[in-house]
């Protein structure tokens, strides 16, 4: 059996488990179910032949099992096989009370068996105080939003994917940081993506995004898009132009997909971010991004692009008329009107910020639920 590393990480992990390197005990604990299911499936992939499995590999489940089942299971001989191969999956269901036994088991496991406790969403340290020193602890921890950059970056790296500030941030915009879902994607991906192994942004639309369909984000660009266009400054093609209340009408027509809360919540956090801007642009790029709470720093340079085009009044006026906006949304303001109407009024509203806030100033308190 090989020796565990203190701090020992996913891949070293995978790596380990490839070239036949195998442990007694591996408790895998923690937020994030991704890795810990990835471990369990190589190591049931690479340890037995699909002929040894059929004496010497044993799942459980925690809400249907006793620990003394599983020790027993673990203390049989293998029948023509080097190991006998339990997996425990999802031992947090597993009764507070059977942990003691496992545990005891776990401080001298059997050295002609391997034991798997896949543990989920939260830390098993306190129920494994001791445990022998053959075995690896995995702690699988979830990427925070504020470190998915950075995760991103340097996974992407590891995996001899190169791609662009820009393919990043738009795979996050997609993503969100649901790891389980970025693998799916880029396991997607990698089928288009050639020997080179460049990820470009088009990869992304085509084979993760909706490209034919729209979304809120789309909205949020089209609006610094077209004020570009307005003071003659606008560098995208007229064909790949798109118009802002044609964007509404669709977001109007999926709103179980779209419902209007959420874009109401969504363009606040932009619009917001934009009305800070004014009075941070003498902070440096660092700063200004964990200020705006910006998980890739590559959007930073939209916010600085979009937030000199409108005014400190302006942002005002959109910022009231969001807060407006999701009232009405929530039917506090009088009768529920349909949320493609208000998809219709709002974006009529934000398209003429300049006039209308000259008419008619803020009157709604900036901050929303």
């Amino acid at each position: 059996m090989a020796k565990a590393k203190a701090g020992v990480g996913f891949q070293e992990i995978l790596r380990s488990i490839q070239i036949g390197h195998y442990h007694p005990v591996y408790l895998l604990h923690g937020e994030e179910p991704y890795f810990i299911d990835a471990i369990a499936e190589e190591l049931e992939s690479k340890v037995l032949t699909e002929a040894e499995k059929s004496f010497n590999f044993t799942v459980f489940y925690g809400k249907d099992s006793k620990a003394r089942q599983i020790v027993d299971t673990l203390r049989r001989f293998p029948m023509m096989a080097p190991y006998n191969v339990v997996i425990l999956r999802e031992a947090q269901d597993l009764p507070p009370e059977e942990f003691e036994e496992l545990s005891t088991y776990a401080q001298k496991p059997s050295e002609t068996s391997i034991l798997v406790i896949c543990h989920k969403y939260k830390s098993a340290a306190k129920l494994f105080k001791k445990i022998s020193s053959e075995a690896l602890v995995f702690v699988s921890e979830s990427i925070r939003d504020y470190h998915f950059a950075a995760w991103l970056s340097e996974f992407l790296k590891q995996q001899n994917i190169r791609a662009d500030g820009e393919a990043q941030a738009l795979l996050s915009e997609y993503i969100g940081n649901d790891i389980s879902t970025l693998f799916k994607a880029l396991d997607k991906v990698k089928m288009v993506m050639g020997e080179h192994r460049v990820l470009t942004t088009d990869m992304i639309q085509s084979q993760i995004g909706r490209s034919k369909e729209y979304t809120i984000f789309d909205l949020q660009k089209a609006f610094t898009e077209q004020k570009l266009e307005a003071k003659g400054e606008s560098k995208v093609a007229k064909e790949k132009k798109v118009n802002a209340s044609r964007i509404g009408v669709f977001l109007g027509t999926q709103t179980k997909t779209n419902p209007i809360i959420m874009s109401v919540a969504v363009l606040y956090t932009h619009f917001n971010r934009l009305y800070q801007m004014h009075f941070l642009r003498n902070q440096e790029d660092a700063d200004v991004t964990k200020i705006l709470g910006l998980g890739n720093p590559y959007f930073l340079r939209d916010i600085k692009q979009a937030f000199r085009l409108y005014s400190i009044a302006e942002l005002e006026y959109i910022l009231s008329t969001l807060a407006e906006f999701d009232l009405k949304a929530k039917g506090m303001m009088g009768s529920k009107v349909d949320d493609s109407e208000l998809y219709k009024e709002m974006i009529f509203r934000i398209l003429n910020a300049p006039q209308l806030a000259a008419k008619r100033p803020a009157i709604f308190e900036f901050e929303m639920d």
